[in-house]
C-alpha cells in the first residue's frame, strides 16, 4: 500500500469525479443508451474539466427536453455554482490554497484598513417561515424550512450536545439539546460544506470533519478532512487536502472508539487510514467508496459499499481495522449501497440498494454474522419502491433518487425496527422482509409533513430518540416516526440566490434559496411565498401588493400578497428560449408596468408580464447572465452574457456590442447619474479581472487590492459621490470615488460567499444575500444634497474652502437637532468626529486643525436629526 503525505498540489487521480456522479435518469433505454455511449466517451478524457462535462451533459439533455428526468436539478445548481469559480486554464480552484493566502492577506493588509464602524447584522431567516394557505389565512402549522443537513452526531456523554454538518454552512453546535445552535466560523469559510463528522467516544473533543459534499454534485468547496481537539474552539487542517479536479471527495468518516489518533475514511478514491491524528494517510483499497460501519464494540470488522454509475457494486469487509479488505457481495445491477449496524444485536449488518438504472428500489439485505454472508429480506418484486415519491407503486415503482437522497438507521434496542430514508422516511418492524410509509407530504396520505430528501438517519445511543437531516433539516421523533419536531429552529443556515428589497417598505425582504422556495420578510416575520428553487424575486414599488418570484431556468410568477391570485407570466421555453438557472429579471425603475427579462434575449413586457416582445436579436446562443435599465434615463439598457457587453441607448430597439472578455461576468451595474457609466464584475480566480468601469469610451480597471475570489455582485450606492460595493466569495467589500483600493466593509460577516447585494434606501441597510448562512443586513452613509434636506432643520456653510490649516464650518438650527459632523477622505475613510451632540436651535460654527493631513479631497458630512448632507472641501500645503 501507498504512504501518502498530502499536500495541496497532490493529484491523486486522473478520473474526474463529476463523470462518475453523471447519472440521474429513469427513462426508456434508448436514452439511457446515448446516454452510456456520452459517458464512456467523458471517462476516456484523461483531465476533463468543467467544459466537457458541460457539453456532454447538455448535449444528453438537449435529447430529453422535458428537464424533468431524475438529477437535472440537481446537475444545473452544480453547472451555476462551478462556471463561475474556475481557474483560468478551466481547472477547479484549490481552496487550501486560497485559504492560506487569505489568512495572509487579512493579517497584513485587509484588517488594517477595515475602518467602517458599522456591524453586519443577521437577518436569518431563523426559524422556518409561516406559509399562506390557499385562503389567505396564515396557519402556524403550515411551515416551510430553512436549510438542507447533510449530517447529524452526538456527543457520547453529553445528551444536551448535537453537532450538524450544513451543506453550504459548516458545522454548528448546540449544547442544549437542539433549543438554539451556534457556527463554527472556521467551518463556514466560503460556504464549505460538511459531509460527516466523527466524534471520538473517549475524547469527545477530538472530532474530525469530512468538508465538501458527497451527497451533491459537488456544488461546494472543501479543504478536505479538518480536526479540532478542543470542541471546536480551534481547528486544524488535516494531510487529507485534495483539489477538487483531482476526483477527491470524502462520503464516510469513522474515529476508533478506543483510539483518536486513528480514523478511517471513504471517499471517491478508496478508503484511507490515519494512525497518527490525520497528519499522514494511508490508501488501504481504491475504488469509490460510498459508506462504511464499524461492528459495534470490535472495532477491527469494518463493512463498507462501493459506488458505481453502472451498477457493478460491492460490499467489502475488513477483520483488521481496514488495513486489508475482501468483497463479500458483488451486485451486477446496483447504483449505490447504505449500510447500519445495531447495538442490540453486534453480528446484525443492513444493507439498502438502489438500483443502477432508476435509483429506485433494489433491495434490503441482511448478514447475521457480522457481514461474511448477506440475505436479501425484500426487493423491488416483493416489495413496494420505498425510494419513490409517492406510495411505491404504479408510476411511482420506477421512480427513484437513491443517488441524492438514502440512507438507513436501526434501533440500538430492537434489531427488527429499521428506518430508511429516500425522498420520503419508511420503517420495518420486521427486519426489513415488510415496509410501511412513515412521511409524506402529500395530504391524501395523512402522514406526517418532513421535509423531503433525507440524507442522514442516526439513532442517539441506547435510545429511541431517532434523528434524520434532510433538504430542510432536521427533525427528531421519540415514538417510532408518528410523531416529529423540528431542531433547526436557530440555525441561519439558508441557501440564498437572490434578494428584492422593497423601494418604500423597509421591512419588506423577497428572497429566493435553494430547496425551500422564496421567501418575504414582512415586518420581522419571514413568510413562505413560492416553492421549488426559489431565485429572482422584486417587489412593485407602485402596488404593495403585487410581488413577483421566480424558480429555476425563469419560470416567472405574478403574486398578489392580498387576494393570493398567482399568475404564470413567463416560461422561457415555451418561447423557444434558454435561459440562466438564476434567470435575470427586473422592473423598470420609472414604469413599474414594465418588466423585463433575460434569456438567450432580452425580453421587455409593457403590463405587467401580460404580453413580452423580444427587444433583442443577438448574434451567438449564450444566455443572459444580467442586465441593467438606466434610472435615468430608461433608454439605456446594458445586457451581459457570458463573457461580453452589450448596450442599447433607445430602449432595446438597437444593440452595441462593447466587449467581450476572457472571464465569466458576474453581474452589470449602472450609475445613479450617468447612464454611460456602468461597471461590471468577474467570476473565475483571474487577479487581474475583478471588477472593470466603463466611462462611456474607456474600460478601467478598478480591481486592485481585492482578494482572487469570485466577485458576484456589484451595487452602487447613489448620492454625490458614487461608492461601490461587491460581494465575493470571501464576503463584502467598498470603495469610494471609482477607486482601486478596496477594504472589507463592516464587521461580524463570516467569509462565505455572497450571491446578490442590494441597498434599501429608506432604511439606509446594505443587505446581503448569502449562499449557507442565511440574509445580513448593515448600516450604510448615504449623504444627499443640501437641498433635499428639510429646510426648517438647518442651514449650513462650510467657509475657507480651500483650506490650508484651519477649516471652520458654521450650521444654523432652526429647531433643536441632534448633531453629528464627521471628516472623510477620499476614500470613504473617516478622519474624525467634529460634532455628535444633542444642541439647541441657533446658530454654531465649529473649527478643524488640518494639520498633518496631506493635500487633496476631502468630505465634511453632516447628520442632523437622521439626515445626511455632504461638502466637499480642499485641502492645500
Amino acid at each position: 500500500m501507498r504512504k501518502l503525505y498530502f499536500r495541496s498540489e497532490f493529484k491523486s487521480s486522473k478520473i474526474l469525479f463529476i463523470t462518475i456522479l453523471i447519472f440521474f435518469f429513469n427513462n426508456e433505454n434508448s436514452f439511457a443508451q446515448k446516454f452510456s455511449e456520452k459517458l464512456s466517451n467523458l471517462v476516456n478524457i484523461e483531465n476533463a474539466k468543467f467544459g466537457d462535462v458541460k457539453k456532454v451533459m447538455n448535449e444528453i439533455w438537449q435529447a430529453d427536453t422535458s428537464a424533468k428526468k431524475a438529477g437535472w436539478k440537481q446537475y444545473k445548481r452544480w453547472e451555476n455554482f462551478w462556471e463561475t469559480r474556475l481557474l483560468p486554464d478551466g481547472n477547479y480552484p484549490n481552496l487550501v490554497d486560497i485559504l492560506a493566502q487569505w489568512i495572509n492577506q487579512d493579517k497584513n493588509m485587509l484588517v488594517s484598513i477595515q475602518t467602517s464602524d458599522f456591524e453586519w447584522k443577521a437577518v436569518g431567516p431563523f426559524n422556518r417561515a409561516k406559509k399562506d394557505d390557499r385562503y389567505g389565512n396564515r396557519v402556524q402549522n403550515m411551515l416551510t424550512n430553512l436549510g438542507r443537513i447533510n449530517v447529524v452526531r452526538f456527543h457520547p456523554n453529553n445528551p444536551n450536545e448535537i453537532w450538524a454538518g450544513v451543506s453550504t454552512g459548516g458545522v454548528w453546535k448546540s449544547t442544549n439539546g437542539g433549543q438554539s445552535w451556534y457556527n463554527f466560523p472556521f467551518t463556514s469559510f466560503m460556504s464549505l460544506g460538511v459531509s460527516d463528522i466523527a466524534i471520538s467516544p473517549t475524547n469527545p473533543d477530538i472530532v474530525y470533519v469530512a468538508t465538501g459534499d458527497h451527497i451533491h454534485w459537488g456544488n461546494t468547496y472543501s479543504i478536505g478532512i479538518i480536526k479540532t481537539t478542543d470542541g471546536g474552539n480551534k481547528w486544524e487542517l488535516t494531510n487529507l487536502a485534495y483539489q477538487l479536479d483531482d476526483a477527491f471527495k470524502i462520503c464516510r468518516l469513522l474515529v476508533h472508539p478506543n483510539n483518536p489518533e486513528i480514523a478511517i475514511t471513504a471517499t471517491t478514491n478508496g478508503i484511507f487510514k490515519t494512525t497518527d491524528g490525520g497528519k499522514s494517510w494511508e490508501q488501504k483499497i481504491s475504488g469509490y467508496f460510498k459508506d462504511m460501519e464499524f461492528m459495534p464494540g470490535n472495532p477491527q470488522i469494518i463493512n463498507a459499499a462501493t459506488y458505481s454509475t453502472i451498477g457493478i457494486s460491492d460490499i467489502f469487509r475488513s477483520s483488521d481495522n481496514g488495513e486489508s479488505w475482501q468483497s463479500t457481495n458483488r451486485f451486477q445491477d446496483v447504483r449505490r449501497i447504505v449500510m447500519a449496524v445495531t447495538s442490540a444485536n453486534p453480528q446484525k449488518v443492513y444493507a439498502l440498494c438502489a438500483n443502477q438504472s432508476y435509483t429506485s428500489f433494489h433491495s434490503f439485505l441482511v448478514s447475521n454474522d457480522g457481514g461474511q454472508s448477506w440475505n436479501k429480506l425484500s426487493d423491488s418484486y416483493n416489495s413496494p419502491n420505498i425510494l419513490g415519491l409517492e406510495d411505491g407503486m404504479g408510476n411511482d415503482e420506477n421512480y427513484g433518487q437513491g443517488w441524492y437522497d438514502l440512507c438507513i438507521a436501526v434501533s440500538p434496542l430492537d434489531e427488527n425496527l429499521v428506518f430508511i430514508g429516500a425522498i420520503n422516511i419508511w420503517k420495518s418492524n420486521n427486519g426489513g422482509s415488510d415496509w410501511e410509509m412513515v412521511t409524506n407530504g402529500v395530504e391524501s396520505y395523512n402522514k406526517p409533513d418532513v421535509h423531503l430528501d433525507m440524507h442522514d438517519l442516526i439513532y442517539r445511543d441506547n435510545s429511541n430518540e431517532l434523528f434524520v437531516s434532510n433538504d430542510g433539516g432536521i427533525y427528531k421523533t421519540t415514538d417510532d416516526g408518528l410523531s416529529w419536531g423540528y431542531l433547526s429552529d436557530g440555525m441561519n443556515i439558508t441557501q440564498f440566490y437572490r434578494l428584492g428589497c422593497d423601494v418604500s417598505n423597509p421591512d419588506k425582504i423577497l428572497a429566493g434559496c435553494q430547496d425551500n422556495g422564496t421567501k418575504m420578510y414582512l415586518n420581522g416575520e419571514w413568510i413562505q411565498v413560492g416553492g421549488g428553487d426559489g431565485m429572482e424575486a422584486i417587489c412593485d414599488y407602485s402596488n404593495p401588493d403585487i410581488i413577483y418570484i421566480s424558480m429555476q431556468n425563469g419560470f416567472v410568477v405574478q403574486l398578489n400578497s392580498t387576494t393570493h391570485e398567482m399568475k404564470v407570466i413567463f416560461i422561457p421555453f415555451l418561447r423557444g428560449e434558454s435561459s440562466a438557472w438564476t434567470t435575470p429579471f427586473s422592473i423598470n425603475p420609472v414604469n413599474p408596468n414594465v418588466l423585463y427579462i433575460g434569456c438567450n434575449n432580452l425580453w421587455k413586457s409593457s403590463d405587467k408580464g401580460d404580453n413580452w416582445i423580444k427587444l433583442s436579436k443577438f448574434p451567438n446562443s449564450g444566455i443572459i447572465i444580467d442586465f441593467i435599465v438606466s434610472p435615468t434615463d430608461t433608454n439605456y439598457i446594458y445586457v451581459a452574457k457570458e463573457f461580453s457587453v452589450y448596450k442599447s441607448k433607445d430602449g432595446g430597439n438597437q444593440w452595441e456590442m462593447l466587449n467581450s472578455f476572457m472571464n465569466p461576468i458576474t453581474n452589470v451595474e449602472v450609475s445613479h447619474s450617468n447612464p454611460e457609466v456602468i461597471w461590471i464584475c468577474f467570476g473565475g480566480y483571474d487577479e487581474t479581472n475583478k471588477v472593470l468601469k466603463y466611462d462611456g469610451n474607456n474600460w478601467i480597471n478598478l480591481s486592485g487590492n481585492l482578494p482572487n475570489v469570485p466577485v458576484n455582485t456589484i451595487v452602487c450606492q447613489k448620492g454625490i459621490t458614487e461608492k461601490l460595493y461587491v460581494g465575493t466569495d470571501i464576503g463584502v467589500f467598498t470603495n469610494s470615488d471609482d477607486s482601486s483600493n478596496w477594504e472589507i466593509y463592516g464587521k461580524g460577516l463570516p467569509n462565505l460567499i455572497i450571491s446578490e447585494l442590494e441597498i434599501q434606501y429608506t432604511s439606509k441597510k446594505l443587505r446581503a444575500a448569502t449562499y449557507g448562512m442565511g440574509l445580513w443586513e448593515i448600516d450604510v452613509d448615504i449623504p444627499v444634497n443640501i437641498k433635499e434636506l428639510v429646510d426648517n432643520q438647518k442651514k449650513i456653510n462650510v467657509i475657507q474652502n480651500p483650506c490650508s490649516q484651519l477649516l471652520i464650518t458654521n450650521y444654523e438650527l432652526l429647531i433643536t437637532s441632534n448633531v453629528k459632523i464627521d471628516i472623510y477622505n477620499s476614500l470613504g475613510n473617516k478622519i474624525t468626529t467634529l460634532v455628535d451632540d444633542y444642541l439647541e436651535a441657533g446658530k454654531h460654527s465649529t473649527e478643524f486643525r488640518t494639520n498633518g493631513l496631506t493635500q487633496g479631497m476631502y468630505y465634511c458630512v453632516y447628520r442632523i436629526n437622521g439626515n445626511s448632507s455632504i461638502q466637499k472641501f480642499v485641502i492645500l500645503d
